[in-house]
């Protein structure tokens, strides 16, 4: 059940768009600026990165990723006055490049848990936890890396 103010979940929203805006881009600046500075990034694993391996990863991922469709649904949300918690499930398909032109398509199901806080005006990430991650190959194809 999500409890979010109305203005406060449009916020949250409007950030995810400029989040997966910036993937598509692949403008890991303004990737970061969605990012609080202490953020924890919690991968599937348990293991635990901060704001560096964050932007490493992503950066990592901006730079073989073709393509990237997703429906994501707020299945939880609370505001406490200064922190949203929010858990997302999102269904994906992605398809990245290897050897410039070999194009791979992946289907994922993935479970997300965010904490945001207001910083320097804007909301921002400051915990991302992947819960869930489940991914089967959808099939190959040619292209290159690009929208």
């Amino acid at each position: 059940m999500t409890n979010l103010p109305p203005d406060i979940a449009a916020a949250i929203d409007a950030r995810h768009v400029a989040m997966r805006a910036a993937a598509l881009d692949r403008d890991i600046a303004a990737y970061a600026d969605c990012l609080a500075e202490t953020v924890e990034y919690v991968r599937v694993d348990g293991s635990i990165g901060d704001r560096a391996a964050m932007l490493r990863e992503a950066e990592a991922q901006f730079g073989t990723m073709a393509s990237f469709d997703a429906t994501t649904v707020r299945t939880a949300g609370s505001f406490d006055g200064e922190v949203v918690r929010e858990t997302l499930r999102q269904d994906a398909e992605v398809a990245v490049v290897a050897f410039g032109f070999v194009r791979r398509r992946w289907r994922m199901e993935r479970r997300q848990d965010y904490e945001w806080i207001r910083e320097d005006g804007s909301w921002r990430v400051r915990r991302a936890a992947l819960t869930l991650l489940n991914t089967t190959h959808a099939g190959w194809g040619w292209g290159r890396v690009g929208r």
